[in-house]
């Protein structure tokens, strides 16, 4: 009986022990991602026309970014125009809905290295988002210049009003990635 009651032990102890050693969980962002859908929203007023939805952030050629378990990563920019292509590679982390890169490369410039996590991540989809600062235009200047454009008569002149006219203005960049599947 005693030694019934020995086995019976250990067992029960093996089975706990066993049930400690659970898989560690591979957090969902791990994987390749690849840019579907890029947008540009939350202009100020007065500068709507530069709120779009396009496939492109940068008009590159394709824009991928793998994350691996030892939380680092590789973000690939191929083809952006008058730039070439950007191979960053560093160290993730995702806290509190904010994803954070840190590049080892600190000549990359103009690419996003903080987003905000806007929904949770699925095995399909990965929804990123960005306070940026571009460019733009105001729709006043837009519809001026429409209504005037044909008293321009060289490039020069041309590219004069525009650069009289650019501002810097600060949107809401949407980065929409689709998980890349082998």
């Amino acid at each position: 009986m005693k030694n019934l009651l020995f086995v019976l032990s250990i067992c029960t102890l093996v089975l706990f022990a066993s049930c400690d050693e659970d898989e560690p969980k591979i957090d969902p962002i791990v994987g390749l991602w690849e840019l579907d859908r890029y947008e540009i929203s939350d202009a100020p007023s007065g500068f709507s026309n530069v709120e779009e939805r396009r496939s492109t952030a940068y008009d590159e050629d394709s824009y991928t970014i793998e994350f691996f378990t030892d939380f680092n990563y590789n973000r690939e920019i191929e083809g952006i125009p008058g730039f070439g292509d950007v191979d960053d590679e560093g160290e993730w982390s995702l806290n509190n809905g904010e994803l954070e890169l840190d590049s080892d490369d600190d000549e990359v410039g103009g690419v996003d290295y903080t987003f905000n996590l806007d929904e949770d991540i699925t095995d399909r989809e990965l929804i990123l988002s960005a306070s940026a600062s571009i460019i733009g235009l105001s729709d006043q200047f837009i519809a001026d210049f429409q209504a005037t454009q044909d008293t321009i008569t060289t490039e020069e002149s041309f590219n004069q009003i525009i650069n009289e006219n650019i501002e810097e203005i600060f949107v809401t960049a949407t980065y929409e990635f689709d998980r890349v599947t082998n």
